[in-house]
């Protein structure tokens, strides 16, 4: 025996699975294992309870204000949300939605310690989350409840996914999540008397940007034209060939 299969298989191409708002922390999804250098774009859909009309898109935003007694400062601009840890009073959220429960005091298992809702490290309850790491801390998990892309960590992973609260008895209905598994794409470069060409083999319906940094020292990457949206076949972007020192990268949006 080889151990448990993991529950997806996603070598390549896309799938789509329901993520149940019962799925803690504890008992997270196991997505299988993936390369080191490619992506993952990843997108979550649809809606979930947590019970009492509290009602959360994949993000945390609230799909309708909250009229629930003693939880008016869920909707967004409300004052009288929790001031722990460095919050205002006012829950500043775009749509709404919190990120510190009253009735069981706390946050959820992933997202930065604060009730400042104005720092994007806070993660929303109701929120779906993934993580990379086996036995993961608060830091390790990252929101995945908008479409965004993932670099896979170098030397492979295994991907989990969950939803994020601190109450799970309440909660039902689940999210969509379409995952989709991109190879790192890989740069060709040719050149003329003023320009650098870059090309490589695109994927269907993916996102790429081309970027320059003048120095590794920093992470100021610099967009160089325009979203290029891939259709399968050679995708091209070209710079000005100039006598300073840089660096360029291609990035997946």
């Amino acid at each position: 025996m080889c151990g448990a299969m993991p529950l997806f298989l996603l070598p390549a191409g896309a799938q789509q699975f329901s993520l149940p708002a019962t799925t803690t922390n504890a008992a997270k999804i196991d997505l299988g294992f993936f390369e080191g250098g490619d992506f993952l774009d990843m997108k979550a859909t649809g809606e979930i309870s947590l019970g009492s009309g509290v009602d959360i898109f994949p993000d945390g935003s609230l799909v309708h204000p909250v009229t629930l007694a003693g939880y008016p400062f869920l909707n967004e601009g409300s004052s009288g949300y929790p001031m722990n840890d460095g919050g205002d009073g006012t829950n500043y959220f775009a749509g709404g939605g919190f990120n510190y429960d009253i009735e069981l005091p706390g946050y959820g298992f992933a997202g930065k310690l604060t009730t400042d809702t104005t720092d994007q490290s806070a993660i929303r309850i109701g929120s779906a989350v993934a993580t990379f790491s086996d036995s993961p801390s608060r830091a390790d998990w990252f929101l995945v409840g908008k479409p965004s892309v993932i670099r896979i960590p170098e030397g492979g992973s295994r991907l989990y996914i969950a939803v994020l609260d601190t109450f799970y008895g309440n909660n039902s209905g689940s999210y969509t999540v379409d995952l989709k598994s991109i190879p790192a794409p890989s740069l060709q470069l040719s050149f003329s008397p003023s320009q650098i060409h870059f090309c490589w083999e695109t994927n269907a319906d993916t996102r790429y940007q081309l970027q320059f940094n003048p120095t590794l020292g920093t992470n100021t990457w610099s967009d160089l034209g325009a979203v290029i949206i891939g259709d399968g076949a050679t995708g091209c972007q070209s710079a000005p060939a100039t006598d300073t020192l840089g660096f360029y990268r291609l990035t997946l949006r």
